[in-house]
């Protein structure tokens, strides 16, 4: 996923918590969203290259769910990722949940690693 050049985002982001490498749990907030990647504001953006994961509950009322991703670019308050594999589960919320940012699921970037 690239950086967007275009600033519409989610009338409401949402929150998430991303930890490196497994370490101390930072937040966020999740302002683009595909099934190939998320785009996450936040005061403390990982480097590049970074192996996080992240929780949100993407679908209110369904609870949190995690997904495994590596840091594919960086600025001082955002970063995007490139996801891992995903569940079932995941997936469906992740598709259900980008309705939300109008742009619906379509993929654009590169592929998950």
């Amino acid at each position: 996923m690239k950086p967007s050049t275009n600033r519409r985002t989610s009338a409401r982001p949402i929150g998430a918590m991303f930890a490196i490498d497994l370490g101390d749990r930072a937040f966020g907030n999740i302002v683009r969203l595909s099934t190939i990647g998320v785009e996450i504001e936040s005061p403390w953006p990982p480097k590049v290259g970074s192996r996080v994961v992240i929780w949100a509950e993407l679908v209110e009322g369904e609870g949190e769910i995690a997904m495994r991703a590596r840091v594919d670019w960086s600025t001082p308050t955002r970063f995007g990722v490139l996801l891992g594999p995903l569940g079932p589960r995941e997936s469906y919320a992740i598709i259900r949940a980008a309705h939300r940012f109008g742009k619906g699921t379509r993929d654009e970037g590169r592929a998950a690693p």
